[in-house]
Order: C-alpha cells, then sequence, then structure tokens
C-alpha cells in the first residue's frame, strides 16, 4: 500500500500518528503475502454515507478527492466473501 501512496498521503504518514497506523497495515499485509490465503486487503477512501450504486473499482492509487459509499464497499466485500 505505501508505495502507491500520492505525495500529499506519504507527507501526512511521515509526519503526523497515521504512520503508526500504516506500519501496523504493512505488517497485516506481510502477514497475509506470507500465508496460503487468497487474500485481498480494501482500502476504500473517503467513505460517504451514499447509497450502493455498484460503481468499485480496484485502483492502483486513488485521487486526493475520491470517495465512495460505505453501502459500495460493504457490498464489495460481501461479494467477495461468498466468492
Amino acid at each position: 500500500s505505501a508505495p502507491a501512496m500520492n505525495a500529499p498521503m506519504r507527507a501526512l504518514v511521515a509526519t503526523s500518528q497515521i504512520g503508526v497506523a500504516y506500519a501496523d497495515l504493512a505488517r497485516a499485509e506481510a502477514l497475509l503475502a506470507a500465508s496460503a490465503l487468497d487474500w485481498q486487503a480494501p482500502r476504500p477512501v473517503v467513505l460517504t454515507d451514499g447509497p450502493r450504486t455498484g460503481r468499485v473499482a480496484i485502483v492502483p492509487a486513488f485521487g486526493a478527492l475520491s470517495q465512495i459509499s460505505r453501502a459500495d464497499v460493504a457490498g464489495w466485500m460481501l461479494d467477495r466473501a461468498l466468492d
């Protein structure tokens, strides 16, 4: 996740307590990658309370103003769990 961050996010992580959370995420990703599991670790952007639209995309990086509804994230995660 960290290598895909945009410059403002890298600066925020480097200069705030958010860096602690990202270090935890990096450790979790390393554990998952070392396992035999078929895994995905969703990293939604700014969450909104909007309805489910079905417009979900897996992208290597996201814009500073990107957003997605909680309903879309939940629906995507449930669909992946059923797969």
